[in-house]
């Protein structure tokens, strides 16, 4: 299935079908495997050809790439999407999500690999103007290294690599403390009714996402992810903008 949304100039009224559109894309990719690299959504300033090396200093560009998974890659960003799927990101970030029964393989320099495979694992990498590698586990397991010797990081764990060497972890977020009443935890804690008077009011005092931004944080997406999800909502509410940012 080819998804493709080119660069958005509609009416105000049009905007919030358009947000949807973007959100539900990479659902859309990942339940349909492509048979090739297909444009998403683009919102980048450079056109996207594959096996070409791009640069992008600003904008969103998202491709559901060949053999399933999707590809984000938000704000400024250097790298080429090769015809099998993988990826060569030599500057930037990229932000993966797996499929079903295939690999996504992310190449970095000094032959660092990142790869992301089946359905529910995603992960973030990035290549800093040094050289340096970093990147995130959001969801399921990713591994990275050097082909021969690859290191697993699972959901919520954060590694870097320097030049040459193995990547090692840096940050695990492990289960947090969940507070509890003055009796000792029995005292039930208060839940804000829901419903049409309550509205969002209601659902964000329970501690239920309610913005774009929001939800994606609470699903694990990286910053860049998180920043142009609340972008795409400030347009979408704002009448006085007739544009994405």
């Amino acid at each position: 299935m080819s998804i493709a949304i080119a660069s958005i100039s509609a009416p105000k009224t049009g905007l919030r079908i358009v947000s949807t559109l973007l959100v539900g894309a990479s659902g859309l990719a990942l339940a349909t495997p492509s048979l090739a690299n297909d444009v998403l959504f683009n919102q980048s300033e450079a056109a996207f050809e594959e096996g070409k090396r791009m640069t992008q200093s600003a904008g969103l560009l998202q491709v559901s790439l060949t053999g399933g998974g999707v590809a984000s890659f938000v704000d400024g960003a250097d790298f080429t999407i090769n015809r099998d799927g993988s990826i060569d990101l030599y500057g930037g970030a990229v932000t993966v999500a797996g499929a079903e029964g295939s690999e996504i393989v992310v190449r970095m320099p000094e032959g660092l690999e990142g790869r992301v495979a089946g359905r529910g694992s995603s992960g973030n990498f990035s290549v800093a103007e040094n050289g340096e590698a970093r990147g995130h586990a959001l969801t399921g397991a990713i591994r990275v290294g050097p082909a021969s010797n690859l290191r697993q990081f699972s959901a919520a764990e954060m590694w870097r690599a320097r030049s040459g060497d193995r990547p090692r972890l840096v940050v695990s977020i492990g289960a947090q403390t969940q507070p509890v009443g003055s009796d000792g935890g029995s005292t039930a804690g208060q839940v804000a009714a829901l419903g049409s008077e309550a509205g969002p009011v209601g659902a964000a005092l329970n501690g239920i996402p309610v913005t774009l931004g929001d939800a994606l944080a609470a699903a694990g997406a990286s910053s860049d992810i998180i920043a142009a999800g609340r972008r795409v909502e400030l347009a979408a509410a704002n009448p006085a903008i007739e544009t994405f940012p």
